[in-house]
């Protein structure tokens, strides 16, 4: 061990050029209408009524889903069937923005790339509940912690052309629409798959000068 020369961790990445925004989500039942008895919880389904609701509140199981945040700041849902909303160009350096907007923390994990975590901030101000980035979390990462309520920025240089994946490494998260495609480089490297155009993915990125 004293003959070690360790690589320097301090990795320092191009400029940035994207920042984009992305989103942690939870979906009410896209089937059930219910009403909730404020005193005694008792739940009762209204029939023929599916959301959105027009009497009572979506009720139903609740799905973790992931998708991406307009220039609003308002979120929306990707599925893995819809078309790849995000399109890195080749050995481009971008910071990605995870806002959590469900109820749990999330580990995020994303393919064929390694990233910094830049650190995190309160969606809407707010006091932060994982705090910001802890020791462990400096040098080169594969996988970080997004906490409810919170947004947690990292910063990567995607290099390897291709189709990979992002999403939550709970398995059963995972396995139920909590993971998504996104493309590096020329969409027609991606198995022709349908690629969002630079302009529909500009509702959720911002360009830096850095």
């Amino acid at each position: 061990p004293e003959d070690l020369v360790l690589v320097d961790p301090d990795n320092a990445l191009p400029g940035t050029q994207i920042v984009r925004q992305l989103a942690l989500l939870e979906e009410e039942s896209a089937l059930v209408c219910a009403d909730i008895d404020a005193v005694t919880g008792e739940i009762t389904q209204i029939p023929g009524i599916v959301p959105p609701c027009s009497q009572g509140e979506p009720f139903g199981p609740l799905a973790a889903v992931l998708g991406t945040v307009d220039q609003n700041g308002v979120p929306s849902v990707q599925l893995w069937s819809d078309p790849v909303s995000t399109n890195p160009q080749l050995d481009a350096t971008e910071v990605w923005v995870f806002g959590n907007y469900s109820a749990d923390a999330h580990p995020v994990h994303v393919h064929l790339v390694k990233f910094n975590v830049l650190g995190r901030a309160a969606i809407g101000g707010g006091p932060t509940v994982g705090g910001d980035i802890q020791e462990w979390e400096n040098g080169w990462k594969d996988t970080v912690i997004s906490y409810p309520g919170e947004t947690t920025s990292i910063v990567s240089t995607f290099d390897i052309a291709g189709l990979y994946v992002w999403h939550c490494h709970i398995v059963e998260h995972e396995d139920n629409e909590m993971m998504v495609p996104f493309c590096v480089g020329d969409p027609a490297g991606c198995g022709g798959i349908p690629v969002a155009t630079p302009a529909e993915q500009a509702e959720f990125t911002t360009g830096l000068t850095n």
